[in-house]
């Protein structure tokens, strides 16, 4: 079970290597649609053998499918923004001991939507 979530991820990676050409955005919309890919796949990481796998065929699906139909080269690093969406989720169901989820989803989330904002493409 625990090596289905790599190999998601490499055959991900593989796909979407695969169309890119150019250095380019493809726009907000995509790094959001790469961001819910990173939530669905790490929630269904850290929910694990409970509800967890039944997540994960729903999450492959979203991951492959962005990663065939996404534009833009920098257009994944809305897969750690989602990352970081999923830790502050989980910081605020453990509001007492969620201080470090809080701030690694935070840093993830912030940096994500910094380094997009800053990579090169359409300003829109």
């Amino acid at each position: 079970m625990v090596l289905l979530y790599p190999l998601v991820l490499v055959a991900a990676i593989v796909i979407w290597k695969k169309k890119q050409t150019a250095a380019s955005r493809g726009g907000w919309e995509w790094f959001a649609a790469w961001a819910v890919a990173g939530a669905l796949l790490t929630f269904s990481f850290l929910t694990g053998f409970s509800i967890g796998l039944f997540f994960l065929p729903l999450a492959a699906a979203v991951v492959f499918w962005v990663a065939r139909r996404a534009p833009g080269l920098f257009d994944p690093i809305g897969f750690v923004g989602g990352i970081g969406l999923t830790l502050l989720l989980v910081a605020v169901v453990n509001s007492n001991a969620g201080r470090a989820w809080l701030f690694a989803g935070l840093a993830l989330g912030f940096g994500a939507v910094a380094a997009y904002r800053a990579a090169p493409g359409d300003r829109a």
